[in-house]
């Protein structure tokens, strides 16, 4: 049995940068799961219907087992650049719900 959380992480332009704050939220979840495996990965845009893609980043990771207020710590910590304009959404396993924060109103544990 696995209990998946579904995190999206949603930048403005001005954070979306592979090797910005993206970076530092992943380095701080590779400290806590040494596998790497659980790391929020790119969303590719060529994957999206329509004529068009999404003009922010949009960044996705589905962690099995992984502490909610790990994931919270670490996309906190990082160094964002417009903090007001990102949003980090959580749909946990027995949840249908999406919560939703912008990244400069996160709270420490749920």
């Amino acid at each position: 049995m696995s209990i998946v959380d579904n995190w999206l992480l949603l930048l403005p332009l001005m954070d979306d940068d592979p090797d910005g704050p993206i970076e530092a939220v992943n380095q701080s979840l590779v400290e806590v799961d040494a596998t790497g495996d659980q790391q929020f990965l790119e969303l590719d845009p060529d994957s999206w219907g329509g004529t068009k893609f999404p003009e922010r980043g949009v960044y996705g990771l589905a962690a099995n087992f992984l502490d909610t207020h790990v994931v919270l710590k670490a996309v906190k910590s990082a160094p964002w650049t417009e903090p007001e304009r990102g949003r980090l959404l959580l749909s946990q396993q027995e949840n249908d719900d999406w919560q939703v924060w912008r990244l400069n109103d996160l709270p420490d544990r749920l």
